[in-house]
């Protein structure tokens, strides 16, 4: 073989060889366990915004996080709708500002309907499903006839600019704690990761999944939600993004108007479903 084919053959070799070493090799677990449990009464509205969803199985009731980010709806991720085989629940509910040592104080809040990238497979279980591991449930009244932003309180979601690394707080409730223990974890490090991922330094556990990347804006003074946690690997904790596209989703959603008033060039569709209803 002429030695000017041979060359970009050896070069490709060499850069596999340098994929599959770096692949192999052993990441640092750059995050710490500072997270501090939440024993007081929810006051602040991020506080009472945040709460533990409990979705009930045949065998089993599955225990994540979510947001209450509008009136009548809350930000979680898909997995959690889900069994392992990809079935649906047949009942999930929403406890806002739930707390180990003060049970549910704003009550609970069923699950009636929820909306999600149709890209998310739901019999899958890849690295890729995590770029589309959000979903915007809608919930009914809770016994008292009250809605989640007249009972406890909403936090806003907004897309934002991921380019360049800032820090976040992160509030949910891990398995690894007390049975609805709340805890949070604040100024984490956090970075773009992909186009629609965020990789974090906060620490996290089974049953965080989907709590909110909440960041601080010291203009307005307040959070915002710009993300939910969706993996976790021995060495780090990704959140998959709110991008600008997704908040013109969300906000059509929350609205009443999507799909109509969003661009019909958006390249992410989303579905409605409901629960308990097979995709």
């Amino acid at each position: 073989m002429p030695y000017h084919a041979l060359k970009p053959i050896v070069a490709l070799v060499l850069l596999l060889a340098f994929s599959i070493a770096l692949a192999r090799s052993p990441v640092a677990d750059a995050r710490t366990d500072n997270r501090r449990a939440l024993t007081s009464e929810a006051v602040k509205d991020y506080e009472k915004a945040v709460g533990q969803i409990r979705a009930t199985g045949v065998d089993r009731t599955r225990h994540c996080t979510g947001t209450a980010v509008a009136p009548q709806f809350v930000l979680t991720v898909v997995h959690c709708l889900f069994n392992d085989l990809g079935e649906p629940y047949g009942r999930i509910d929403f406890f806002p500002g739930a707390r180990a040592n003060n049970g549910e104080p704003f009550g609970s809040f069923p699950v009636l309907r929820y909306y999600r990238p149709v890209q998310y497979e739901l019999d899958r279980k890849t690295a890729g499903n995590l770029r589309y591991d959000l979903a915007l449930v809608e919930v009914g009244l809770n016994r008292k006839g009250q809605r989640i932003s007249e009972a406890a309180g909403v936090v806003p979601f907004r897309a934002a600019d991921g380019t360049t690394p800032g820090v976040m707080t992160i509030l949910g409730y891990p398995n690894d704690k007390e049975l609805y223990g709340a805890y949070i974890q604040s100024d984490c490090r956090i970075r773009l990761f992909a186009r629609i991922l965020y990789r974090t330094e906060c620490f996290a556990t089974k049953g965080q999944s989907g709590s909110p990347v909440l960041v601080y804006d010291d203009d307005q003074q307040r959070y915002y939600v710009q993300g939910v946690l969706s993996g976790v690997t021995k060495s780090a904790s990704f959140a998959t993004r709110i991008t600008p596209e997704r908040e013109a989703i969300l906000q059509a959603i929350v609205q009443g108007d999507y799909p109509r008033e969003v661009p019909n060039d958006t390249r992410e569709k989303w579905q409605q479903y409901y629960v308990g209803s097979v995709p």
